[in-house]
């Protein structure tokens, strides 16, 4: 009873055998290290805790920005090669400028415009209310899984294990791969359109109207830009592409 009472008063670790001890040491030492590491490759929790299909927690897989997806071919899967492409199209329509009527350039952006606007918040709002999007990859054919699997792995990366993950992450790739459909092509129109509506001054009055409107609206391009590019990499890819209508990140 003695020797009990010794052993309960005695400090932790004292007597352990010393492999043992190097063990916690070494334990100890690489959880320091994992939470000194760099912020962007530390594991993020998510839950699916409120979802309809699955309740579980598992760790989000890293994503790419969509700068990142787009611009390094290193990246690219067939998700970012359609994107690409597509971007592709409505830069060449430049080399057509002189040809193609305003009324074409005005369509092409209010379609992407409207497709931002209206199409992500209605599949939003669906999802939000019955999680459509979620039921419909958790009852997934097997053909079809293996279509969407091999479009989501391009940006994902190889380590990307679809099966392993719930349907409500998987369901929200495949959301996030149209949106940064969406929102790349949104931001390319409407530059082609002020390119195909712009018109050099020819005079006084008009390097007036230049200055006042032009120089002011290039300085709110740019802050614009600089907003975005700021926001991204403050709120990550979870927030940027709605995550929270999918799952929840757990702090």
């Amino acid at each position: 009873r003695e020797n009990n009472l010794a052993d309960r008063d005695r400090p932790v670790g004292e007597g352990v055998p010393n492999t043992a001890q190097q063990q916690l040491k070494v334990n100890g030492s690489a959880e320091r290290a994992a939470a000194a590491g760099p912020k962007e490759h530390r594991s993020i929790g998510g839950s699916t805790g409120y979802g309809p299909i699955t309740k579980k927690r598992f760790v989000v897989p890293h994503t790419l920005s969509m700068a990142d997806a787009l611009l390094k071919p290193r990246n690219w899967g067939p998700a970012e090669v359609v994107v690409n492409v597509v971007m592709l199209g409505h830069i060449s329509t430049l080399l057509l400028i002189r040809v193609l009527p305003a009324w074409f350039y005005i369509v092409q952006f209010l379609f992407w415009r409207f497709s931002y606007n209206l199409f992500l918040g209605v599949v939003l709002k669906w999802q939000s209310n019955s999680s459509f999007l979620t039921r419909a990859v958790a009852t997934l054919s097997d053909a079809s899984e293996t279509l969407l699997k091999r479009l989501a792995k391009g940006s994902m990366g190889a380590k990307y294990a679809w099966r392993s993950l719930p349907a409500e992450f998987n369901a929200w790739v495949l959301f996030r791969m149209v949106a940064m459909m969406i929102l790349a092509n949104d931001g390319l129109t409407y530059f082609v359109l002020f390119v195909k509506l712009f018109h050099v001054p020819q005079n006084v009055e008009e390097w007036a109207v230049f200055a006042l409107c032009c120089v002011p609206a290039a300085a709110l391009g740019w802050f614009s830009l600089w907003s975005k590019t700021a926001a991204h990499r403050t709120v990550g890819d979870y927030a940027w592409y709605w995550g929270d209508f999918f799952f929840m990140i757990e702090s």
